[in-house]
């Protein structure tokens, strides 16, 4: 199977924000009130997720990206749980896996390409250029078969089929709910995801006190989302995921990346207690 590449950018979805500005009747009222305040907050978030996926589509530069990533120690820790989570838990030799948000593959400078030499491989961004340099990391050495597609996580094409979905540090940048329910319409058995947990007192996943590079100062203006693992986690359970691994590595500013590993099945429960994993050392 040869590589492909993006030649064309996506287009970015317009969202009809006209809609939300109907004037809501008794203002007075605490109902109205409430009201109001809903249609904000709704207006607010989705224009955040658009310039999140602006940013992502033309905006970041990707040395600046990777720089960043590099700096803050996120890259190496986000491929060690990839890695980890493959050699814990192994598709079967021959396996399609999916990457989803696979950015420039910054993760193969931390990792050997080898560790998916058994499988059939589809990596995925919505950024063209991050795409040719990921395809620049893999393809020279690549002894497993791979694509390399255009897809946006939010509004996907692909087709059902995969065996392993992995996204990594995506979910803070998209409609999480909406990306998680993409994730296990897609694959067949597990999915793994790589969020970011902050320490108390930073809600939002650029710090303050964080330095930023080049054209990633626009997270200065746009925010991406800190996921609750809790609610990660009984979000993937709506789809019939269960949790059965969990581990973490801390990075520059006291975060923490954690790796959240789902089975397609049930695990069965006992009253209020919840059958979750022991993090890996």
């Amino acid at each position: 199977m040869s590589p492909r590449t993006c030649h064309d950018a996506i287009g970015i979805r317009s969202t009809g924000f006209d809609s939300l500005c109907t004037p809501v009747q008794c203002l007075s009222s605490r109902s109205g009130r409430l009201a109001n305040v809903l249609i904000l907050e709704n207006f607010s978030e989705k224009r955040n997720l658009t310039r999140l996926h602006e940013a992502w589509t033309a905006g970041v530069r990707p040395e600046d990206y990777e720089a960043h990533m590099f700096q803050v120690g996120q890259a190496k820790a986000n491929a060690e749980l990839v890695a980890d989570w493959l050699r814990s838990n192994p598709p079967k030799p021959g396996s399609s896996i999916l990457f989803v948000g696979a950015g420039t593959g910054q993760m193969f400078d931390f990792i050997s390409p080898e560790i998916l030499s058994p499988y059939r491989v589809t990596f995925t961004d919505i950024n063209c250029e991050y795409l040719s340099c990921l395809e620049s990391r893999v393809k020279p050495n690549a002894q497993f078969q791979f694509e390399i597609l255009v897809d946006d996580i939010e509004r996907s094409r692909l087709r059902p089929g995969f065996v392993l979905a992995v996204a990594a540090l995506v979910l803070e940048h998209v409609d999480w709910r909406l990306a998680a329910a993409t994730l296990c319409r897609l694959s067949l058995d597990n999915v793994f995801v790589v969020i970011q947990e902050n320490p108390p007192g930073s809600p939002t996943a650029v710090m303050e006190n964080q330095p930023l590079v080049g054209t990633m100062s626009i997270f200065r203006e746009v925010h991406p989302n800190l996921v609750n693992r809790r609610e990660l986690i009984e979000e993937f359970d709506h789809h019939h995921f269960s949790i059965i691994q969990s581990s973490e590595r801390e990075v520059l500013y006291n975060k923490k990346m954690v790796g959240l590993g789902f089975k397609k099945g049930h695990l069965k429960r006992t009253g209020s207690q919840e059958n979750l994993p022991r993090p890996l050392d």
